[in-house]
């Protein structure tokens, strides 16, 4: 036998308020009641209940919306690195741009770090610690063993050029990490 249809709507309003316990009760309850406005002014056009929630999906995956759209507006608006990637990390398996996001800032903090690293070690062993070039061409940031085939380049310059490389790769994976969120966002509203 079929449920009533105000068992059947209070049914679908209660499992979308679990749906949305991330969010603040204000937001939950905004989110809710708007559902269930538009559900009813559907039902006045002449649509079925059933038919009206067909349309939206399942509880869940209509919560799952809010929640992410709501994740992603307060990361973009917040614009806090910590946000933006961790926005960008939850999305990584269903998106590429969102691994090839995370890919580009862990390679940036990858050279970064080595030229951090490189510059605090250089003082301890300035003989063997830095940026080589070998007599094949190719280039090393770090420890050597045998410096004679290998030219150093930067000497004491280490230090502003380790600066420098942090500062790049914080700016560079900022813009990234925005540029993928704000991606990501657009093709969520589509």
């Amino acid at each position: 036998m079929d449920e009533k249809p105000d068992a059947v709507l209070k049914t679908y309003l209660r499992q979308l308020r679990w749906g949305l316990a991330p969010q603040s009760a204000g937001d939950r309850d905004d989110i809710v009641e708007e559902t269930r406005l538009h559900i009813l002014a559907r039902i006045e056009q002449g649509q079925t209940l059933q038919a009206v929630l067909a349309s939206l999906g399942p509880a869940e995956v209509y919560a799952s919306r809010f929640n992410d759209e709501m994740e992603i507006t307060g990361a973009l608006g917040s614009e806090k690195p910590v946000a933006v990637l961790f926005a960008i990390l939850r999305r990584a398996h269903r998106s590429l741009t969102a691994v090839a996001a995370v890919a580009s800032v862990l390679a940036l903090s990858v050279c970064a770090l080595a030229f951090v690293v490189t510059a605090g070690l250089k003082p301890f062993d300035p003989e063997h610690i830095g940026l080589w070039l070998s007599s094949h061409g190719s280039l090393l940031v770090g420890s050597i063993s045998n410096p004679t085939d290998h030219r150093e380049l930067l000497g004491g310059w280490i230090y502003p050029v380790a600066a420098i490389m942090v500062t790049i790769a914080w700016l560079l994976g900022r813009l990234v990490m925005l540029w993928t969120l704000r991606k990501i966002a657009r093709k969520s509203h589509v």
